[in-house]
């Protein structure tokens, strides 16, 4: 009984599924005729797309020692323009005071573990480590002493954002060169 119950369910189901109409996303043409919208008959679109403009009239670009910002403009070739004082440090000093960076090479002994020391008077922010032949690997080690499978592997470089505080060591499992670059303030 109950076969013949599921069964009859399931005729009573695909019957009214196949004759259930289908309904097709329809539109009204320019003649009032409604169309179903097929790839031959796409739906049209009208629409009318206006973007605005910005300007920046004048923005600080950085304070001297006193505190009073150089300003900006933009020019009419949408160039910005620096407008510093007399009693200012001027533009490259105030970003020398900002930022600092450094670059060197290390030459690394194969299996022999190497600090790397910093080159920065101020405060590091990153470090980037480059070995000068990329098919060798290097390992790193930040806060310890590297050692060969030992620590974070690296094929090509890698960028690591780590204070002047902490120690950084590399080892190779052969004598490889890492180009160093390094930023701060």
């Amino acid at each position: 009984m109950r076969r013949l119950i599921i069964a009859i369910m399931v005729l009573v189901a695909s019957t009214s599924y196949a004759q259930a109409p289908r309904s097709w996303p329809t539109f009204m043409d320019e003649n009032g005729d409604m169309k179903n919208v097929s790839a031959s008959s796409p739906m049209p679109v009208d629409a009318d797309v206006s973007i605005g403009s910005v300007s920046v009239n004048v923005f600080p670009v950085f304070a001297d020692s006193t505190g009073n910002p150089a300003t900006a403009t933009v020019d009419t070739s949408n160039r910005a323009v620096v407008a510093i004082g007399a009693d200012s440090s001027g533009i490259v000093d105030a970003v020398k005071q900002c930022s600092e960076w450094a670059e060197q090479v290390v030459s690394l002994t194969a299996n022999t573990a190497a600090t790397f020391t910093t080159e920065i008077s101020g405060s590091r922010r990153f470090v980037e480590l480059t070995a000068q032949d990329t098919d060798i690997e290097f390992w790193v080690s930040i806060g310890g002493t590297a050692a060969v499978n030992g620590c974070r592997p690296v094929n090509g470089s890698i960028y690591i954002e780590v204070p002047k505080t902490v120690i950084i060591s590399l080892i190779a499992s052969e004598a490889v060169k890492i180009s160093i670059v390094e930023g701060g303030y």
